[in-house]
């Protein structure tokens, strides 16, 4: 029997925000994660997805003002996001938003925000950083390819402050210098600042979270560092 799906709405902001659970399973096993108990569920089927999208659907054609669909995970980009998308035809539905740790393919974040393009929706990507699986170089490398191929005006990238990626800020500071990308880092206040990682419990000695912001035009770079 499949789980009931999670849907969420926030009415505070300029564009209406629905917030979907696809799945908490992830192909990432990082030891830090506060979410590692999810790791162990299997991953929602894709055709319980495509029924559950109908409703969505409708309650985005329903919706006052323009939507903002936030699809949330686990990791979301395993799933075919552009045939998901395209079984929510609503005209209401202007953004689609994702968190990802950015381990598809290139071409899969390309393809999806050209086909969100061609029905005039924007698509806003948000990419964590998890440094146990990739080297922050490569990672911002990529981002920034992908940024420039998709015609995307910002992509944030996103990690968690823990022992293990203390270092992380500069890693990426470094990669942005090295490949000329204009950026800014701004501490995300609003997570939790408790993590479990190696079966114990720890309190970041500082915000719990970094985005970095790559941008498209010129902008004042800031580096805020995590201690």
């Amino acid at each position: 029997m499949q789980k009931k799906q999670i849907v969420t709405i926030i009415n505070n902001e300029p564009l209406l925000t629905i917030k979907w659970r696809l799945t908490r399973w992830c192909n990432y096993r990082c030891s830090y994660c506060i979410q590692s108990w999810a790791n162990k569920e299997e991953k929602t089927d894709f055709n319980h997805l495509l029924e559950t999208a109908k409703d969505v659907n409708r309650l985005i054609e329903s919706a006052s003002r323009p939507v903002k669909l936030y699809l949330l995970g686990g990791e979301v980009s395993w799933y075919d996001l552009e045939k998901l998308v395209s079984a929510i035809p609503s005209k209401n539905l202007a953004k689609i938003a994702i968190t990802t740790n950015f381990s598809n393919s290139s071409e899969y974040y390309i393809s999806l925000a050209t086909s969100l393009r061609s029905r005039c929706v924007d698509l806003e990507l948000c990419c964590s950083l998890h440094k146990e699986y990739v080297k922050p170089r490569d990672f911002v490398k990529k981002t920034a390819e992908v940024k420039e191929a998709a015609k995307l005006d910002t992509i944030k990238v996103e990690f968690v402050v823990s022992p293990q990626t203390e270092d992380c800020a500069a890693e990426i500071r470094n990669g942005c210098e090295e490949f000329g990308i204009d950026y800014r880092f701004d501490y995300d206040k609003t997570q939790s600042d408790s993590y479990r990682g190696g079966g114990r419990m720890w309190q970041s000695p500082a915000v719990p979270a970094i985005q970095l912001f790559l941008m498209t035009a010129v902008s004042t770079q800031v580096f805020l560092r995590t201690s």
